[in-house]
């Protein structure tokens, strides 16, 4: 399930070790486009979000639309 917050804390913690190392991190298939999950991503800083040529522009659109200050983390965690 790609919504469990056990996989959302790996993905938040791999993103966190990869950026200490000063690796850029980035997420792509299905899940890089998944609506819901976007400002989860926004808000844990990731550099890259890829996905079909398709959803570019409505993800870019949704994306531009998230204030990261305003997304609660716990919400996508617990």
């Amino acid at each position: 399930n790609k919504h469990h917050p056990a996989i959302l804390r790996l993905i938040k913690y791999v993103t966190e070790c990869a950026h200490k190392a000063g690796i850029p991190c980035g997420i792509c298939g299905e899940l890089g486009r998944d609506p819901k999950l976007l400002p989860f991503f926004a808000a844990i800083h990731l550099d890259e979000i890829s996905c079909s040529s398709a959803y570019i522009l409505k993800t870019r659109k949704e994306l531009s639309k998230i204030d990261t200050s305003k997304v609660d983390l716990d919400k996508y965690l617990k």
